[in-house]
């Protein structure tokens, strides 16, 4: 239950979502567990915090963690409000709450504008398709369509750049190996944790919300305990 495509490179970004998405969207559901989540949150914020300064420390550009250079344009950021903007664009039309649902699929907007780069990218896909079956609902389509497209394109650039300086990029300091398995053992753990709460409110779905690789995972597999991640 754990995207296989995640690295410590990857690992980050979903760290961060995931310490901010407990803090966000499961505090208050079960109050006598509240104290254990937000240590839950912090473990997971504590050791993601960890591993990114291991990696930079180990000189990982900065371009390998997402993060346009220092006075450049940020496609990730840029992205992100312009998936906002459009909600919040749409939301007071006459359609408006039809056409926030087809865009979002059912997701908050927090959550949305907060996933990984990898899963902007796939919003911002399926936003593009679903605005173009619904541009007689949108006044001003034709300019949010070209936004959109702006947006998604830069950010598959950027992407596609990362992941092209990654893929030369193998090696793994003893520094780096140690945080990364911290990591591992600390969001493997949230995900034993989060699960056993949501499976006591009846709401396991919500699982999907707050893990990012856990995003299009099936049903059948979301009541399935998290396997101990294998260390280096």
């Amino acid at each position: 239950m754990t995207d296989p495509r995640m690295d410590p490179y990857e690992a980050v970004a979903y760290g961060r979502f995931t310490a901010a998405q407990i803090n966000t969207l499961l505090l208050g559901l079960d109050l006598e567990l509240d104290g254990t989540l937000r240590l839950v949150a912090s473990r997971v914020a504590t050791t993601t915090e960890t591993l990114e300064a291991a990696l930079l420390r180990a000189g990982v550009p900065e371009l390998f963690l997402h993060r346009a250079p220092e006075g450049s344009p940020d496609p990730v950021q840029a992205a992100r409000e312009t998936l906002r903007s459009l909600v919040h664009y749409a939301e007071p039309l006459r359609e408006g709450y039809m056409i926030t649902s087809r865009l979002l699929q059912g997701e908050s907007l927090s959550t949305a504008v907060r996933r990984t780069p990898m899963k902007l990218l796939a919003r911002l896909e399926h936003v593009r398709e679903a605005i173009d079956k619904m541009n007689d609902m949108l006044p001003e389509y034709a300019s949010w369509s070209a936004r959109v497209e702006q947006a998604r394109a830069a950010l598959e650039a950027f992407d596609g750049e990362v992941h092209a300086g990654r893929a030369e990029r193998r090696s793994m300091t003893a520094d780096v190996a140690a945080a990364w398995n911290g990591w591992q053992r600390a969001y493997a753990s949230a995900k034993h944790v989060v699960l056993g709460v949501l499976a006591g409110v009846d709401k396991v779905g919500l699982i999907r919300e707050v893990f990012d690789d856990l995003a299009e995972e099936s049903p059948s597999r979301l009541s399935q305990l998290p396997p101990v991640p294998v260390m280096y």
